[in-house]
């Protein structure tokens, strides 16, 4: 007889629960980068140290293609433009839309499971 191996954790991404995980938890990592750039940019040449420069440059993706629009690329305060505050909120209504989207598939399919005499 041997002891029990421990094996490592596999992520299921057919499961509906894992992947609304994953879209909340990816939801509020973009949302706090976010946050901590509009933050970084208030403070006048934030760019000059190195984590104000890589946050800006792994938030520059999101931020990017609406900084073309002239509304949206109107500045603030300091170096804030509209669109650094307003993907805040897109993100995040963005992130529950999806989540909240499984989690119906995810209910309809249990229902369906579970009472199949129902509908006989």
């Amino acid at each position: 007889m041997q002891p029990p191996r421990s094996r490592t954790p596999r992520i299921d991404l057919s499961d509906t629960e894992t992947l609304r995980a994953l879209i909340l938890n990816a939801t509020a990592i973009a949302m706090t980068l976010l946050t901590l750039r509009v933050a970084t940019l208030v403070v006048t040449d934030s760019s000059d140290g190195t984590f104000p420069r890589y946050l800006q440059m792994v938030t520059e993706p999101l931020v990017w293609p609406f900084k073309f629009l002239p509304i949206l690329s109107a500045t603030i305060l300091a170096n804030i433009t509209l669109i650094d505050i307003l993907m805040i909120p897109v993100i995040a209504m963005a992130g529950l839309f999806v989540a909240g989207i499984l989690t119906g598939w995810r209910e309809s399919g249990a229902r369906a499971r579970r009472y199949p005499s129902l509908r006989e």
